[in-house]
């Protein structure tokens, strides 16, 4: 695991158990950046991204899910590949009668913004504002005299294992 200044990765095994190994790892990493209803957000999210894996793509406990995280000061963006999801994922219409199609509905509701990416694998990604609400300033380091600082603007390129970076 990684603190989330730039960015950090949690890689979990598939399984009826996922979605909740990824919510406890992102709330574990991120709970002391990000306020509350923030938390709670992202822990649905992930969470609901998840559970389409595991329930649409068949992800058993033979796989693996992985969740990118990349943070600057305004916005969080969380990246979800898994090892078993090989078709687009697509907003359906909620089935109220006999459950399911609510997963894609609520990251379009609450996330800023969100899509998915096709290459080797298929990627879901979403991302949220951030109030800056109970967060510390960070606090900026300068560079010594005569070096350059590598530190981009922005969030940074997510990457793990062999995959690509992944970027928008």
């Amino acid at each position: 695991m990684c603190a989330v200044s730039a960015h950090c990765v949690v890689e979990v095994p598939g399984g009826a158990d996922a979605p909740a190994r990824v919510r406890s790892a992102l709330e574990r990493e991120l709970a002391a950046e990000l306020d509350a209803d923030e938390v709670y957000k992202l822990r649905l999210l992930a969470s609901e991204v998840v559970t389409n894996s595991v329930v649409h793509a068949g992800l058993g406990p033979d796989g693996w899910v992985a969740a990118s995280v990349a943070r600057n000061s305004t916005r969080v963006r969380v990246e979800i590949e898994d090892s078993a999801t090989s078709v687009v994922p697509a907003p359906r219409r909620p089935d109220r009668v006999n459950g399911g199609g609510f997963g894609l509905q609520l990251v379009d509701l609450l996330a800023s913004a969100w899509g998915v990416k096709r290459g080797e694998r298929v990627c879901v990604w979403f991302e949220l504002e951030l109030s800056g609400a109970g967060r510390p300033a960070a606090r900026r380091r300068r560079a010594r005299p005569g070096t350059r600082s590598r530190r981009h603007r922005g969030m940074q390129p997510m990457a793990y294992g062999l995959a690509q970076p992944l970027t928008s």
